[in-house]
């Protein structure tokens, strides 16, 4: 006997609107999928508690409208499972217990809290205040997936097709209208360059994520395709003219909207979700060439609907491939780009030895990743960017693999419950947010983990035999909903959210280190700020230690390395005092601050001594040289002859040292080295910019005339990056020339220049050439000036 789809065809959530009553149902529904996502994602934390109350409400709702039992899905477990696991890494266990479940955790906050004055750590996440908040979620998303169960498949798709849709065309308008914050108020923190506006930058919508919202919008275009395929099929077996009309009415605004959030998926410019998609495409279309014709007439119109979905189709596509796209999908092919993802996702696999029964704890990773990260930088890593793997490493490999299995088993048993298109549209639509999430951790917030388990409660196919009391379900909500919030609420200080304010406020001195150690234990910023204390009141020793744990959970902090340089220096140890410095200074990154490169220059005054504590790091080496140049060019230059003597390969040195010859008036030395960086760098088009103006800096006609036919050889070799470069750098040389041969060169040459393809500031550039050359060609002589 085949397993029963999700509902039967009637809308077992709508009888409100036509009796009249307010549909509380729809609107708790609405809210619950809808809310978190235009809510910023969901990522703020007061989110969380409001869900929970509104999925308490639906819940408490359905147990009052109706006496029957509650219908029980299959994977119900699931939920509760992953909330058991975390309220138990929330609340405090007696040591010997902590040390029989996470042996290693238990040593490590032991040695790194020895000496702070504090009792030891009795929790197994050492991020409490984050796990609370995830208990709370994955409760209220457990309650969810049941209530969804409750109702029509065809209304929870629809408010998801339009929450998708709303946040597409959200992102829509701000393009539009050129806006760089959300809603024109809020900027998110990640510093994306040109953020939803630059050519090739995601697109900025109600998420402060794009890769997040990328995961909602492929549950979204796929919920509405599903909605679209349900509405034709049945308008074409629907007799009557008015009511066919309506329902292919509404099929054509349904499959509107999956071309409104396809295009805005593309201009999100996640490659992770364009891979998926191309993954689950082919099950698409295997589905739909398996799926019988429906019988029935088609609607009238219907071939006009057709051609007018098309038009908009491809309007918005060629939208979203004129912003950028198409690099995006190209990039793709170069499985490069994935590397450094998936680098943090196999390395963070070392951290299930800490704690191997039951995780981590949920929202412990930002802490723990630096004790194995084998190339710290500058970026911190707040989320494991792989869902599945997160799930082993933060709740246990073992529990965490059930987890992840039984996901698996509760698609294949729903796809095979649903045997309609439409249904299984929809089901596609949560197999290619798994598949995006292998990559990505958009599954932690509620804008998008929302909706698909929304979806998901409706579509899943029912456990067998199970229903719930309606009083036993009421008492269950109302007992989950008061230990969600307590739980919730009570975390919110002590959330991510809250932590990067606590943590300036601390380093301030404006709140005690104690206090806030004792909510995060293993924070770098917090053993940071203490050893400043200790190191104010000359407490060097225990400062030192506390330096030295702050730099074990920051690896590429400078100021805490540039302290434990300052405290070795007065415990008499200028060796260690100077490998601080040295590898404090590897992770540097540009813009450098002026105080640090004044705190270098007063500290090593004399300028052959400074390499002793300059980077190997080639690009924190840049980012030094160049900021010490603009304050001390002889620090510069020695810099510059160390680095090219023990990294002859690194064409860096040499660009800098030409750059400061032309800027002490040394044209002869400044040739030197950019012919030099020529032969690093034939492809370089800044190499052959250098040598040109180190050329035309000695203001000879030979030298000029040298310069000219170097770029004619680069310009004939056709290898050069920036063809459209060397043309203008030949066009000025030409000018400088000014004999007729060369004007009538610099005439040739502009045509194909000005042909080209090219940014504004490069053709308004190219175009006041192109003025100097009539001029020069008007008046028989003139000079040019290389920029």
């Amino acid at each position: 006997m085949r397993e029963q789809p999700t509902d039967p065809d009637e809308d077992r959530g709508g009888s409100s609107i036509h009796s009249g009553r307010v549909p509380w149902s729809r609107a708790l529904l609405l809210l619950a999928v809808a809310g978190p996502a235009l809510w910023l994602g969901g990522v703020k934390p007061w989110v969380i508690p409001a869900f929970v109350l509104l999925v308490a409400g639906l819940l408490i709702r359905r147990c009052l409208r109706s006496e029957t039992p509650l219908r029980v899905p299959a994977g119900w477990w699931l939920g509760l499972l992953a909330a058991t696991l975390c309220l138990i890494q929330w609340m405090p266990l007696p040591p010997a217990l902590l040390r029989l479940l996470a042996p290693e955790l238990t040593q490590t906050i032991t040695e790194m809290l020895a000496g702070t004055g504090l009792d030891g750590w009795n929790r197994l996440s050492i991020h409490p205040g984050q796990t609370g908040l995830e208990f709370a979620r994955v409760l209220g998303l457990a309650g969810l997936f049941v209530a969804a169960a409750q109702l029509s498949w065809r209304m929870v798709a629809s408010y998801v097709s339009l929450t998708g849709t709303l946040v597409a065309i959200i992102g829509l308008t701000q393009k539009l209208t050129g806006a760089t914050a959300i809603y024109g108020l809020y900027v998110p923190r990640q510093q994306l360059a040109g953020l939803g506006q630059a050519l090739g930058s995601p697109l900025l919508t109600s998420f402060i994520n794009p890769n997040h919202q990328s995961g909602l919008l492929l549950v979204g275009l796929f919920a509405a395709a599903s909605m679209a395929v349900d509405l034709h099929a049945r308008a074409k077996q629907t007799r009557g003219r008015q009511p066919s009309e309506r329902l292919a009415d509404r099929a054509y605004l349904a499959a509107g909207a999956v071309a409104i959030q396809t295009t805005a998926l593309v201009l999100s410019m996640s490659r992770g979700a364009l891979a998926s998609l191309a993954l689950v495409g082919p099950l698409v279309l295997v589905l739909a060439l398996r799926q019988a014709r429906t019988g029935g007439l088609e609607p009238e119109h219907g071939r006009r609907r057709r051609v007018g979905l098309t038009v908009v189709v491809v309007g918005m596509l060629a939208l979203a491939l004129t912003q950028g796209a198409w690099q995006q999908l190209a990039s793709l092919r170069d499985p490069t780009t994935f590397t450094e993802k998936f680098r943090i996702a196999r390395e963070g696999l070392q951290l299930i030895s800490l704690s191997p029964v039951l995780g981590i704890g949920r929202g412990a990773f930002v802490d723990l990743f630096p004790l194995v990260d084998s190339r710290p930088g500058p970026i911190q890593f707040t989320h494991l960017e792989s869902t599945p793997i997160a799930f082993l490493v933060e709740w246990g490999p073992v529990p965490g693999a059930v987890i992840v299995l039984g996901l698996g088993w509760w698609w294949v048993r729903s796809f095979r419950a649903n045997q309609s298109l439409g249904r299984r549209l929809a089901l596609c639509g949560l197999l290619a947010l798994g598949i995006q999430s292998c990559a990505d951790f958009s599954l932690d917030y509620l804008g998008v983990a929302g909706p698909a388990v929304a979806l998901a409660g409706a579509l899943g196919a029912s456990a067998s035999g199970r229903v719930l009391p309606r009083r036993a379900a009421m008492i269950t909500t109302i007992v989950g909903l008061v230990l969600a919030q307590f739980v919730a609420i009570t975390s919110i200080p002590a959330s991510w959210s809250q932590r990067r304010p606590r943590d300036r406020a601390v380093l301030a001195g404006e709140l005690p280190v104690a206090s806030a150690l004792r909510q995060t234990p293993l924070d770098g910023w917090l053993h940071l700020a203490m050893a400043r204390e200790l190191a104010g009141a000359g407490e060097w020793e225990p400062a030192l230690q506390r330096a030295e744990v702050a730099i074990r959970l920051r690896p590429a902090s400078l100021d805490a390395h540039l302290l434990a340089a300052k405290i070795a220096a007065e415990l008499g140890a200028p060796l260690d005092s100077i490998a601080h410095v040295k590898q404090g200074l590897e992770g540097l990154r540009e813009p450098v601050p002026e105080a640090l490169v004044d705190w270098l220059i007063v500290g090593v005054p004399a300028p052959e001594q400074l390499p002793n504590v300059a980077p190997e790091d080639g690009e924190a080496w840049v980012a030094l040289a160049r900021a010490v140049a603009t304050q001390s060019p002889a620090h510069a230059r020695a810099l510059a002859t160390a680095r090219a003597r023990t990294h002859p390969e690194d064409p860096e040195p040499l660009r800098l040292q030409a750059a400061l010859a032309l800027e002490a008036n040394n044209p002869g030395l400044a040739l030197h080295h950019a012919r030099l960086l020529v032969q690093l760098q034939p492809h370089e088009e800044s190499a052959h910019r250098l040598r040109a103006n180190a050329r035309f800096a000695h203001n000879t006609r030979s030298q000029d005339e040298a310069a000219v036919a170097e770029l004619e050889l680069a310009h004939a070799g056709g290898r050069v990056n920036d063809l459209g470069v060397i043309d203008e750098l030949l066009i000025l040389g030409l000018l400088r020339l000014a004999d007729d041969t060369s004007l009538n060169r610099a005439e040739s040459l502009l045509d194909g220049l000005l042909a080209r393809r090219a940014k504004p500031d490069a053709r308004r550039r190219r175009k006041a050439l192109a003025e100097r050359v009539q001029t020069a060609r008007a008046k028989g002589t003139t000079g040019a000036i290389a920029p």
